[in-house]
């Protein structure tokens, strides 16, 4: 503070309160996360353990500047360890050049902060989906049937080993990643749900697949990194078994989902395997991306179907763009779950499809499973 004065620990609060009304006062306003954030750097504003504001000195101008050095721009100018320093951790105070070609410094003390984890709440995620637990009574394998081996044999037949189709799990899960560069900050959070979708033992594969982009038109490439067309996504690799999950985790930004192309391809799948989208952003940004129609309650008719079983009630504002199509009017819709642009509209006619959406909360996994 000016005049050398050092705040004791338990003034931040007091100053902090002081600070909000003088931005209030001249018409600021702040949020309910920068007033958190406010919070957290006045707790934080402590020195290490032992280390009052008795105990330290007044910050004072040094008697003896320091050398000039050449002022430096962009990253340069954050001052940072020298090359082969070691980090510290202790409460030593440092002295950084405040200003070039004045003799002030600024005390500080080191801080380390770790890294966020990219799925917090990985118990909760993890009981959220525990419903895909539920097997497939009728395998594609087989397993010995010892209840029924042995009445055969109590009844005068032959001792010979009958069997049974094996339980095995319901699905297999093809995490489709989108591959633009809007989702590199969301690369560990993939691999975090990847990692516990195949931990949890529910399905028998867990595969990561990848959606990239032509310009705005997508390309699918599987695990093995060769291109699948995408009609042949819902079954392509899965064999005689079928039963495919696909999960694609995208936010959205890419160029290519502000086109019909994308929804039109989802929309194919989702009338034969089941399809829900995983944004990775909070449910309030999705309005901001190509995720912009409206949300819709729906009920399956059955465990485990496809989109297209899902029962929902179309809303008003649909129901009327529709109206005034048939009349003559602007195309309604496509069918999908995020149609755009009146000529593609027009192009492909069809009933909407129900995308279930949701984001990486236990809450939203746990109603969608």
């Amino acid at each position: 503070e000016p005049g050398g004065h050092v705040p004791a620990p338990g003034d931040a609060l007091p100053r902090l309160l002081r600070a909000l009304g003088e931005t209030r006062a001249v018409g600021g306003a702040a949020d309910a996360r920068t007033l958190a954030d406010a919070l957290w750097l006045a707790a934080s504003g402590v020195l290490g353990e032992g280390t009052g504001p008795a105990s330290r000195p007044p910050w004072e101008a040094s008697e003896e500047p320091e050398p000039e050095e050449p002022e430096r721009s962009g990253a340069d100018a954050l001052p940072g360890p020298a090359p082969g320093a070691v980090a510290t951790t202790t409460s030593t105070a440092l002295s950084v050049r405040h200003r070039p070609g004045s003799g002030t410094t600024v005390r500080g003390v080191p801080l380390s902060l770790g890294r966020a984890d990219p799925l917090p709440d990985a118990l909760a995620f993890g009981r959220a989906i525990q419903p895909f637990r539920r097997p497939w009574l009728r395998g594609g394998r087989s397993e010995l049937d010892v209840e029924a081996t042995v009445e055969h044999y109590a009844r005068g037949g032959p001792l010979v080993p009958l069997f049974r189709p094996a339980p095995e799990p319901w699905f297999e899960v093809v995490v489709l990643v989108d591959a633009s560069l809007s989702m590199g900050v969301w690369e560990e959070t993939t691999r975090a749900v990847t990692r516990l979708l195949t931990a949890l033992g529910g399905f028998r594969a867990v595969h990561t697949w990848h959606l990239e982009w032509q310009g705005t038109d997508p390309l699918v490439r599987d695990h093995h990194g060769r291109e699948v067309r995408g009609d042949r996504v819902p079954h392509h690799g899965s064999g005689a078994l079928g039963r495919r999950l696909v999960l694609v985790f995208s936010d959205c930004a890419a160029r290519g989902w502000h086109t019909p192309a994308p929804w039109l391809l989802l929309r194919d799948w989702a009338h034969r395997v089941p399809v829900a989208l995983v944004d990775p952003l909070p449910p309030r940004l999705w309005r901001r991306s190509a995720l912009n129609l409206p949300a819709v309650r729906v009920t399956g008719s059955r465990v485990g179907a496809h989109n297209g079983t899902l029962r929902f009630a179309l809303p008003r504002r649909l129901g009327t763009e529709a109206g005034q199509a048939s009349a003559g009017g602007t195309s309604a819709g496509d069918g999908t779950a995020g149609g755009q642009g009146a000529s593609a509209r027009a192009a492909s006619p069809g009933p909407w499809t129900a995308l279930p959406v949701v984001s990486c909360t236990p809450h939203l996994l746990g109603a969608w499973a």
